[in-house]
């Protein structure tokens, strides 16, 4: 079963933000590396706040709309 976002933590693990968005490990890593989800580390972890998350979110929503 598919959590909500709102069920997890305000700052996420690169595994929490792949099951978010349905995608894959490598594709994970690509968007955060490429900045697309702003992000922080903690010596060699990552981590990403939730909010930057709903933020990265939104600007594809945003992105999505305006195409059609």
């Amino acid at each position: 079963m598919t959590k909500h976002i709102s069920n997890y933590p305000d700052v996420l693990t690169v595994e929490e933000v792949k099951e978010i968005l349905q995608i894959g490990r490598r594709s994970t890593y690509r968007l955060i590396e490429a900045n697309e989800i702003q992000h922080f580390k903690i010596g060699t972890k990552i981590r990403i706040p939730k909010q930057c998350l709903i933020d990265y979110l939104n600007k594809r929503s945003a992105q999505e709309a305006s195409v059609c």
